[in-house]
């Protein structure tokens, strides 16, 4: 019988799944040489295979949505494959198990095996191979304002403001309010608004829009997430170890990965001013509230709004004095 056909040699997805959803950390051997392990990560937030190798990953296609560490494991020294990025892990554990099958069955080298295991996966591979266009502008309208807010606060509190909370509706979070960023490259101060709740106030605290207006720039000149990201590095975290790592740690959160830089090409200039505009009752905006005007009509079978708003001619010039002001006020 091929290995393979073993019935016992790799769980099934459905008992990968079911650990997934348990929210257990565990790990399940895969009886063979190397030393193989298939590991699920606490809170079913990970999914990972160890191999009792080194890899060698420069030759490997970069993937946002996958990362390669070295990794010691019960006296094994190795890597460790793994991905935290859910909406992949079905696919991504069908290219573990012909990870696994290659290493073991057919004796390929695990840098041979992966890669021929990721070229097979080309689905896989054209997914968060890197941020989008728009997750880098955006980025870069977030690190911007990153750099301002640091300049008023200091580097650490600021960074802690910055996605404080794991999915949480806005950028920002100063406590006292909420400062949400948007950025584009239209000629029109036009954005994005992919929520009812973007826009909506937390806690009755205020609200502020912080409006970036792009256009392309060429190399060397302007603005991308990898020379802002080294600007933030050396201006403020070079001598205090905590806020460097704290940094690393956010900029996980929104998918960017140092190493994945050359996949990151967008680079852009500020087309005019920075605006800073208050979300208050005279804004343009779409809220769970503001739709719900029809006590007939159940609103709660509606999941999704997004819209594109204009808001040319609102607000004021962001300058740090201005800034200064929000922070203070």
């Amino acid at each position: 019988m091929d290995p393979r056909e073993q019935p016992t040699r790799l769980p099934s997805w459905a008992q990968i799944s079911e650990l997934l959803g348990s929210g257990n950390q565990a790990q399940v051997v895969v009886p063979g040489t190397p030393e193989i392990q298939l590991i699920v990560g606490a809170s079913g937030e990970e999914l990972g295979i160890f191999v009792g190798r080194i890899i060698n990953d420069e030759n490997i296609p970069a993937l946002t949505a996958l990362d390669i560490i070295p990794r010691t494991l019960n006296g094994f020294d190795g890597s460790y494959i793994f991905t935290r990025t859910n909406s992949i892990f079905r696919a991504f554990y069908d290219l573990i198990c012909n990870f696994a099958d290659a290493t073991q069955i057919d004796g390929s080298s695990p840098d041979a095996a992966l890669t021929t295991t990721l070229s097979k996966f080309k689905t896989l591979i054209s997914i968060e191979t890197s941020l989008t266009e728009d997750q880098q502008i955006g980025l870069i309208g977030e690190l911007l304002f990153l750099q301002d807010l640091s300049v008023t606060l200091g580097f650490p509190e600021a960074l802690q403001s910055w996605h404080r909370i794991d999915n949480s509706e806005h950028d920002f979070d100063l406590g006292h309010l909420d400062v949400e960023v948007k950025s584009t490259r239209l000629e029109s101060r036009v954005h994005r608004i992919s929520s009812e709740y973007q826009l909506q106030e937390s806690l009755q605290r205020p609200l502020y829009l912080v409006s970036f207006q792009f256009t392309n720039a060429d190399s060397g000149s302007g603005h991308s997430v990898e020379s802002l990201v080294d600007e933030i590095r050396s201006q403020f975290a070079t001598n205090d170890d905590v806020s460097l790592i704290n940094f690393e740690k956010r900029l996980a959160s929104v998918g960017w990965r140092s190493e994945k830089s050359k996949l990151c090409k967008v680079r852009v200039r500020h087309r005019s001013s920075p605006r800073l505009i208050q979300i208050d009752n005279g804004f343009p905006r779409l809220t769970r509230d503001s739709i719900q005007v029809d006590p007939l009509i159940d609103y709660s079978r509606i999941q999704n709004v997004s819209y594109l708003c204009d808001v040319s001619g609102l607000g004021s010039d962001m300058t740090l004095a201005e800034i200064g002001k929000l922070v203070h006020q």
